[in-house]
Order: structure tokens, then C-alpha cells, then sequence
């Protein structure tokens, strides 16, 4: 691991708080969980003042009444959402990725859901009579059918600016917006209820507001957040007629699907046990529906997130599904325990008979968070068909059980219509899901979701942290300091230490004594040094192998005229405690930064591929693989593994699997004519400092060049011409996509053909015809170089800390999984 005082910047210059603050800190860094709790908090202010205005509409209504204004308010969502045409779905998604065309993507959305809720509204006003005789008052008073035509227009555009602040990464502003429109119509309720108005002030007070409501986000959309998103350059894309076709094709017809079951259940409820059953259905089913927002505010995060990245959409959808699923589990304790109380708070009646209903209306949530998070990634993904069957099955489910379940057991059958509808669903995609990918693909999804959780305990851990007091006031390293070249002439201080699994440990210190963290001035002209310390036997093996290895490279003259800077030990010293050494800080961009940048991700695996490559060829000669090489670079990794206890798989099937993955090795690499010279052992994008023009994140070719590579403990003469190649591929996916080499490995060996990520960073690099730039159009070499690479890496991760070895969610990702791949590499024929 490394760290430049080049990379300070990136953490923003200062470090997180620690406890709870820098936790929640950490935890809301992420876009994905920042938006999604943004629209999560907006559903919880939503509920907590529409329970409120509802609590208030049964203490100054009649049930009667209330359950007309539900029937009505109910109504216009239903027509609304239709009216939207799917377009709040298809902002999320593109909104993130139109470049300059995003506010004229958002004017016409607006213009088509409003003429379509004009119409639909219309519509239903003139056919009330015959849809719902209970309501056909809507028909007889032209105020009442103005009303009910102008605030389901508004109430469109008003709910499709949720999706255009989602879609613009904006959904912080959701909250504010919810609180502010929820508190209004609570006073407007309250003063019309004393007035004239008070045979209709609830449906009167839910849309009051809603006029300024639109006026004012819309101002703050076009004028502020629209243009922002123009310049903040996102990746543009040109949405095409096919893109929006889709959006009003299979998911429309979804949609509708979705919206008609909702709309259906109160209308079929106030016909068959009339507008009491109505206000009962209706008070308990807001409550509810506050949790099932918190599925759908995840997924919409989700969405919106991996439109704009979907190389890390299978770790966003565990951490989405996860963060939902801990959400609902605590809301859920609150309503089951405390749902007759809740219910009490509308009246003793309330209470009575709807506590069951509210029950089990939230126990339906659970399955719904799975079928929504599923959505989103089908609709990520474009499998836009397998979202229309889901919302299609989902009605036909509640259109056959609830009329029968409702004249069964009354109001509370609808909760168990809901429940049972969503866990057949539910049900049916993890079959589908099975069948189509195998049972080894759920255990994958359990592992992500154990990955998450881990993820969600590390949130408060800082990347550094102080200088242990047991190092900085050691007597024997400030003496070591003061005496050895290059040290001597200043006086050190404590700056900061990196995190690591590693026995060894990494610290800074400063000529400086204003530098003791990130938070201090990163740009002193005092000089700063690395200090590596170990102090058990695996951890000083490990230091004084690398100042052996670093000597052999600095002294070799083959690497003399290096492009790049090799790292330069300063002083190494061990007694019966401690090693410690100490290196010169090398200038340069740590690459984990450059790599999470997209626009300069290519140009650096092309950058560090060519000063690989050249530090290769400058050692390299050609060589037939014989047994000793081969016991080196396949069976001693391999015994290292077989010495592991894996956390899932039987001893016996790991044994199998070790013998079959060294066999193929054996098979492929013996008696091959290979070109053999300087490999760096740990190619990765932490191991590797970048120089970088000023102007290249706005340049279309960024000029990118390798400073320096460091950590090269695991170096060796021997390595074939790919291998740092393929481990360079292996970590930066890892590193991008968030997901644990085990699993970027398995999914090379899942590869049928030429693997084009492979292709893609080898062709930046490599000369055209050479022996590993070929290897792009081999997919079997690229399955075996893959399984070669990851043989190095758990061989080197268990030597170098037993912390690997005892970790079992490490160990199951990481070896278990790949050691399960196996089986599914065609037997390989060496060529």
C-alpha cells in the first residue's frame, strides 16, 4: 500500500471524523446510500406529516367522508402515475447521462405527462358514474370535476420531479421538498375545516399547494440543477427513438400494471364493503406505504447510479437490497409491536379493526424490497420485458385473490392478498433466477450481501491513521534517524500511518511537525519519508526480503535508464523486537485515484501496461518451462491454499479442485518456450504513482505517464510477459467495480470467448504481434493466465499475514469461489 503527498488531495484535504459522525460520514460517501437515504428520509417526513394529516382528517371528518376523500385522493395518484407515462423512470435513468439536451429532456417530459393527465382525469370524470357510482358527484358540480382535473395535473408534474431530481443526482433536495409540501396541507386542512369548505376540505388541502409546490422545484431545476449537470461533465449520451421506445413500451405497459393494482384495490373495496372499509384500507395502507418507499427509494438511487456506472452495479444492488432490508427491519419492529396504538392514534375504531391489517400490510414489504431492488436492475440493464411480466403477474395475482380473501375475512384479507402476492413474485424470480444462472449464483448473491454488511462496519474506518505511540517514541528509530544517510540532517516527526491487513506497517513521518495527518498542510517544501515496520517473523521476513529486492533491482544496469522511478531505501535495520525501514517518498498520483476517474482510466493501464512491459523486455530472455519453475509458480502457491480450512467447501472437494487447477497449470505451462524476465509480483493500481498533465482530465488523449512503481517485495526474474499484465486487470476491476478479486477472476473464467476488457487494456498497451498482446484473442490462455495470476495473489495474501487465512467471508470470496470455477474451465490444451 502507498500513499504521495500528490494524493493528499484526493480525500478533499481533510480527514474523516472518527466515531459515529465519521462513521455515518463514511457511510453516506457513497452516491448510491447518499441519494437513496435522501429519498428514504423524504418517505419517513412524507408518513410522519401524512400521518398527521390523516390523524387530523378523522378527528374533524366522518368515516363517510373520509373514505370519499381517500377514494378520490387514491384515484388521482392512480391517474397520475398513468399520466406520467413512465417518464419519471426514463429521467432517472438518462438524466445522469444527457449531457447538454437535460433540460430539454425534462420540458418535454412535463409537456406529455401533463396533456396526458389532462386527458385521462377528463376521462374519468365523465365516465365516474359507471366506474364508481359513490363518486359521481365528480360529474354533477363543474367546480368539483375543474378540481379534480387540475390537481391531478399538477400532482403529475409534482411527483415527476422527484424522478428528475433522482435522475440528476439531486435526490437531497427530495426531503426538503416532502417536508415543506407535507406541512402545508396540514395547515390548509386545519383552516378549511372551520370554513365553508369543509364538506371537501381534504381533497381540497392535498392539493392546494401544489401549484407554488411546481413552480418552485421546476425554478430550482432549470435554473440551478440542470445546468450543473450539463457542466459537471457527466459521460453524455445520445438518447436514441429505440432507448425511449423501450420506456414506453414493455416497462409502460408494467407501469400501468403497477399503477392499475394500486388503483384498483380501494375501488373495489368501497363497492363491495363500502367507504368505511375504504378509510380503514386506506389509513393502514399509508402507513405501509411508507415502507414500501423505502424499497423504492433505494432502487431509484440504484437506477439513477448504475445508469451512470454499471461496471459496479452488482455491489450496488447488494448494498441497495441490504440498506433496504435493515431499514424495513427496524420500521417493522415499530408498526407489529405497535399497531394497535398506531391505528389508536385515528380513533378507538381505527384501532379495533385495522391493527391486523396494518400488520400484515408491513410484513408484505419484506418480498416487495426484492421484487423492487430486481426492478431497477432489470431496468439498468435493459430487460425491460422481465419487468413488464413481473408488474403483469403481479396484478393478476391481486385481481384473483383479493375480491375472495375480502369477502373471506373482510379488510384484513387485503394484507394477506398483498403478502401472498408479493412472495409468489418474489418466489418466482429467485426460481427463474436459479434456473437460468444456477444455484451457485444465489450463494454469490448471499456473499455480496455478507460483503455489504462488512462494507457498512467499515464505513467509520479511515484510510490512515495516527503514528502508533510505540513507534513515535521509539528510542532506537529516532537514533536510527538521526544516523543514517539521508535522514540525518532534519529531525522527524509523526505524520500519519496507513490501514493494512499486512504484519508490516506502514507510517510517514515529516521533516515537518505541522504534518501529523491528511488535515495538515500537504504542501510543506520539508522533505517526508516512508517508515515500514515489523514485529513478528512473518512481517520482518517479509521487510528484509524487500530491501534485498530493492538493492538487486537499484543495482542491476539493465534497469538503469528506466522510464520511471524505482523506490529508493534510505536505511534498514532489525533487532530482536522490531525491523524497521525507511524509504525516500516518491512524487506521484497514487493510482487507486487515478483509476476511479473514467476519463483518465485508459490512458494510466496503457501507461503502466508500457512501463511494465519495458521493464519485461529488458530482463526477458526465452526459456523452456522446466519442473523447477514449475513447482515455484504452481505448486508451491498451490500447498499454501491446500493448507487453508475454506469455510464452505469439504476438505475433499478442495483437494479436488487444487489437484485438477495444478494439473491444467502443469498441462499448459511444461515444456513451453516462454519469455521469462522482471515480473513486479503485486502489479496493482496501489503499487503505481502517476504523472498527470494539468489540463488531462479535459483532454480527449490525457497524457498520463508512470512516476514510479513501489512495493516490490514479491519481484522476481522469472515471471512470464503477461502475468503483470493480467494482474493489473484483475486488481483495477476489483478496484472499480467493488468487487473482491475472487469474484473478477471468476467471471474471466466465465468468459466463453475473448475477453474484451483483456483485449481492450493490452492492445492501449502492448506492441501489436507480441506474445501478450496475442493473448486478447486466446480465451484460453486469458482463463489460465487468470487463474495463474490469482494463484500468486492468495499464495502471497496467506504469506504475508495469517489475518487472510483466518478470515472466512476473505477466504469464501477470494478462494472458495475461484477453487468452485474450476469445474467450469474447459480442460486446456497447450498449443
Amino acid at each position: 500500500m502507498s500513499a504521495t503527498r500528490d494524493a493528499i488531495p484526493a480525500t478533499g484535504g481533510k480527514e474523516p471524523r472518527r466515531g459515529l459522525i465519521g462513521w455515518l460520514t463514511g457511510l453516506l460517501r457513497s452516491p448510491l446510500i447518499r441519494n437513496g437515504y435522501a429519498l428514504v428520509m423524504s418517505a419517513g417526513i412524507t408518513s410522519v406529516l401524512g400521518l398527521i394529516f390523516w390523524m387530523i382528517a378523522t378527528r374533524l371528518h366522518t368515516p363517510a367522508e373520509v373514505g370519499i376523500a381517500a377514494a378520490l385522493i387514491s384515484t388521482m395518484l392512480t391517474l397520475g402515475n398513468i399520466a406520467q407515462l413512465n417518464l419519471g423512470n426514463l429521467l432517472n435513468r438518462f438524466l445522469s447521462v444527457a449531457g447538454k439536451g437535460t433540460a430539454r429532456l425534462i420540458c418535454w417530459s412535463y409537456l406529455a405527462a401533463s396533456c396526458m393527465a389532462l386527458v385521462l382525469s377528463s376521462g374519468f370524470v365523465l365516465a365516474v358514474r359507471y366506474i364508481s357510482p359513490e363518486l359521481s358527484f365528480l360529474a354533477n358540480d363543474p367546480i368539483y370535476a375543474l378540481g379534480f382535473i387540475g390537481s391531478a395535473v399538477f400532482w403529475t408534474i409534482f411527483a415527476l420531479q422527484d424522478g428528475a431530481l433522482a435522475g440528476l443526482r439531486k435526490s437531497t433536495w427530495v426531503p426538503v421538498e416532502s417536508a415543506i409540501y407535507s406541512i402545508t396541507k396540514i395547515v390548509i386542512l386545519v383552516v378549511l375545516s372551520q370554513s365553508l369548505l369543509a364538506g371537501s376540505a381534504i381533497f381540497f388541502a392535498w392539493n392546494a399547494s401544489l401549484p407554488l409546490m411546481v413552480i418552485g422545484v421546476s425554478y430550482a431545476i432549470f435554473r440551478y440543477f440542470a445546468p450543473a449537470a450539463a457542466a459537471e461533465g457527466y459521460p453524455s449520451k445520445e438518447i436514441s427513438r429505440e432507448d425511449i421506445a423501450r420506456y414506453f413500451g414493455w416497462d409502460y405497459v408494467g407501469t400501468l400494471a403497477s399503477m392499475a393494482t394500486l388503483g384498483f384495490v380501494p375501488l373495489l373495496i368501497i363497492n363491495i364493503s363500502g367507504p368505511q372499509a375504504v378509510a380503514q384500507y386506506h389509513l393502514a395502507f399509508t402507513i405501509t406505504y411508507s415502507l414500501y418507499l423505502i424499497g423504492r427509494s433505494m432502487s431509484v438511487s440504484l437506477l439513477a447510479e448504475g445508469a451512470a456506472d454499471t461496471s459496479r452495479l452488482r455491489a450496488m444492488t447488494a448494498d441497495a437490497l441490504l440498506h433496504t432490508l435493515l431499514v424495513l427491519a427496524a420500521a417493522l419492529l415499530v408498526i407489529i409491536g405497535g399497531a394497535y396504538w398506531i391505528m389508536a392514534l385515528f380513533g378507538a375504531n381505527y384501532a379495533a379493526e385495522s391493527a391486523n391489517l396494518l400488520r400484515l400490510l408491513a410484513l408484505s414489504c419484506v418480498p416487495w424490497s426484492f421484487v423492487t431492488i430486481y426492478l431497477a436492475v432489470s431496468r439498468t440493464r435493459g430487460h425491460l420485458p422481465s419487468v413488464a411480466f413481473i408488474q403483469i403477474s403481479t396484478l393478476i395475482l391481486m385481481v384473483t385473490l383479493s375480491p375472495f380473501l375480502l369477502k373471506l375475512y373482510g379488510v384484513t384479507g387485503m394484507g394477506l392478498a398483498w403478502i401472498v402476492t408479493h412472495s409468489l413474485v418474489t418466489l418466482g424470480i429467485i426460481i427463474n433466477y436459479a434456473r437460468r444462472h444456477g444455484t451457485a449464483r444465489l450463494f454469490e448473491w448471499a456473499l455480496r450481501l455478507v460483503t455489504s454488511l462488512a462494507r457498512i462496519k467499515r464505513s467509520g474506518d479511515l484510510q490512515t491513521m495516527p503514528v502508533p505511540d510505540t513507534v513515535a517514541n521509539d528510542a532506537g528509530l529516532k537514533q536510527f534517524l538521526r544516523t543514517t544517510e539521508g535522514t540525518k540532517s532534519y529531525d522527524w516527526h509523526p505524520a500519519w500511518a496507513l490501514r493494512s491487513l499486512s504484519d508490516v506497517e506502514t507510517m510517514f513521518f515529516s521533516a515537518d511537525p505541522g504534518v501529523t495527518d491528511l488535515a495538515s498542510p500537504a504542501e510543506t517544501a520539508l522533505p517526508m519519508v516512508v517508515v515500514k515496520r515489523a514485529s513478528s517473523a512473518e512481517g520482518m521476513a517479509s521487510l528484509t526480503r524487500y530491501a534485498a529486492e530493492i538493492e538487486v533491482l537499484r543495482s542491476d544496469e539493465r534497469l538503469k535508464a528506466l522510464p520511471f522511478r524505482l523506490p529508493e531505501v534510505l536505511g534498514f535495520t532489525t533487532s530482536e523486537r522490531n525491523a524497521y525501514l525507511v524509504e525516500r517518498l516518491l512524487p506521484g498520483i497514487e493510482g487507486r485515484d487515478v483509476f476511479r476517474r473514467s476519463k483518465l482510466r485508459d490512458a494510466s493501464i496503457a501507461a503502466a501496461n508500457r512501463a511494465m512491459t519495458d521493464a519485461h523486455d529488458r530482463t526477458a530472455s526465452r526459456v523452456d518451462v522446466d519442473d523447477a519453475w514449475l513447482m515455484r509458480w504452481i505448486g508451491e502457491p498451490a500447498e499454501t491454499i491446500r493448507a487453508v480450512s475454506l469455510p464452505f467447501m469439504s476438505r475433499a472437494r478442495q483437494q479436488e479442485a487444487l489437484d485438477r487447477l495444478v494439473a491444467e497449470q502443469r498441462d499448459y505451462w511444461r515444456g513451453r518456450s516462454a519469455r521469462l524476465g522482471l515480473g513486479h509480483g503485486d502489479f496493482s493500481p496501489g503499487n503505481i504513482l502517476f504523472n498527470i498533465a494539468e489540463a488531462a482530465t479535459d483532454a480527449a488523449t490525457p497524457e498520463v505517464s508512470v512516476a514510479a512503481i513501489i512495493d516490490w517485495e514479491s519481484a522476481t526474474f522469472d515471471a512470464p510477459a503477461s502475468l503483470d499484465a493480467m494482474h493489473l486487470l484483475i486488481t483495477s476491476r476489483s478496484l472499480i467495480h467493488r468487487e473482491e478479486i475472487g469474484e473478477v477472476v471468476c467471471e474471466l473464467l466465465r468468459e466463453a470467448g475473448p475477453h474484451k476488457s483483456l483485449a481492450k487494456s493490452l492492445a492501449l498497451a502492448l506492441p501489436k504481434g507480441g506474445e501478450t498482446a496475442s493473448l486478447s484473442s486466446d480465451p484460453d490462455a486469458v482463463r489460465v493466465l487468470a487463474v495463474f495470476a490469482w494463484l500468486q495473489h492468495a499464495h502471497s495474501c496467506l504469506r504475508k499475514s495469517d489475518r487472510y487465512g483466518h478470515s472466512r467471508l476473505w477466504l469464501a470470496w477470494n478462494v472458495e469461489r475461484v477453487l468452485a470455477g474450476v469445474n467450469d474451465i474447459p480442460r486446456v490444451q497447450k498449443q
